[in-house]
């Protein structure tokens, strides 16, 4: 027998907001008791292709398999009930967070209490300073908020949900990941210690155009390749 995809189905229980985990046990149920029907079928004497076509038959419509899936709400995402929790609260819950782990990590490493010169004998050429300050920078920048953008389109791309809600949650994620600028300060010798400067900066204050920049570039890199996508599906 064919294996059907389902994939009529599936779209539909997931733009009903079924989370995917729930919807995937939903389709390898179904595969299964199609299976079952049309081995039942065909130890009756059917021929193949009338087992096939009974099977589909008693299995039953996918509108109707769809209107039962969607008719129980406990198995609705969290995101699809509460969206605005999802995608405007929890962008920043979670850049929050994440500042405060690199901080953390930082602060109680051996890293900002070893002095430039020491640095450099240990990483091997005086450059190596400038180097990892610049990596921890960038990454702070740059990398986590295009990461937690980039999540939310795929989480939205994986719940098919209306493109505000990603939107909302890139601009969000952009916006608050540049005003938070993180530096490493080296000590510059045995006896100073080293410090982590952590500076937020919102419009009109100085360097908010560049934060604007970088907010506008994360929120670029990260949509365009989304509605690039969901453009695509939509023709297909």
């Amino acid at each position: 027998m064919r294996e059907p995809d389902f994939h009529d189905l599936r779209e539909t229980l997931l733009r009903g907001g079924v989370a995917p985990k729930h919807v995937r046990r939903t389709i390898a149920e179904l595969r299964d008791h199609q299976t079952d029907l049309f081995g039942e079928a065909l130890s009756r004497g059917c021929s193949f292709e009338d087992a096939e076509r009974e099977a589909s038959m008693r299995l039953g419509d996918e509108d109707a398999l769809a209107a039962v899936v969607l008719a129980r709400p406990e198995l609705q995402s969290w995101t699809h009930r509460w969206p605005w929790i999802a995608y405007g609260v929890t962008p920043t819950f979670l850049l929050g967070l994440a500042f405060v782990t690199l901080v953390l990590l930082l602060g109680f490493s051996d890293v900002v209490r070893t002095d430039q010169h020491t640095f450099s004998e240990r990483w091997g050429s005086p450059e190596s300073v400038w180097s990892v300050a610049g990596a921890v920078r960038m990454f702070a920048s740059f990398g986590l908020p295009m990461l937690l953008a980039a999540t939310c389109c795929f989480v939205a791309a994986q719940r098919r949900v209306a493109v505000r809600w990603p939107l909302i949650g890139v601009v969000i994620a952009s916006i608050v990941g540049a005003a938070v600028q993180f530096n490493v300060a080296w000590p510059q010798g045995p006896d100073v210690s080293g410090a982590l400067a952590v500076r937020i900066t919102v419009p009109p204050f100085p360097g908010s155009v560049g934060a604007m920049l970088r907010a506008t570039a994360t929120c670029a890199l990260t949509l365009g390749p989304f509605l690039w996508w969901k453009k695509r599906v939509a023709r297909a």
